[in-house]
This record gives C-alpha cells, structure tokens and sequence, in this order.
C-alpha cells in the first residue's frame, strides 16, 4: 500500500466537506497510472 499526495483547493475541499460535491476527478497521467488498489489517497 502506498500513499499518494494531491493537492485540492480551498473551494473543493470546502465543497466534499458539507456533500456538494461527491466525485473528484483527474486527468489519467503518469502520476495517477502509479496508484494501485489498496492506495490511499490523501487529498490537502
């Protein structure tokens, strides 16, 4: 298991906190191609 660090702004955390927004996605790059099943995923 490993950790991955992504940022997040201000507006979208704020947003995930109180359940406007349920789903963050990203673009399928090398980065994300690394995280596996089982991986956290931390999101500041």
């Amino acid at each position: 298991m490993k950790k991955h660090v992504m940022n997040l702004s201000l507006d979208s955390f704020e947003m995930i906190k109180f359940g406007t927004k349920t789903i963050e996605m990203r673009l399928y790059d090398e980065k994300r191609k690394k995280i596996s099943k089982g991986d956290y995923i931390i999101l500041f």
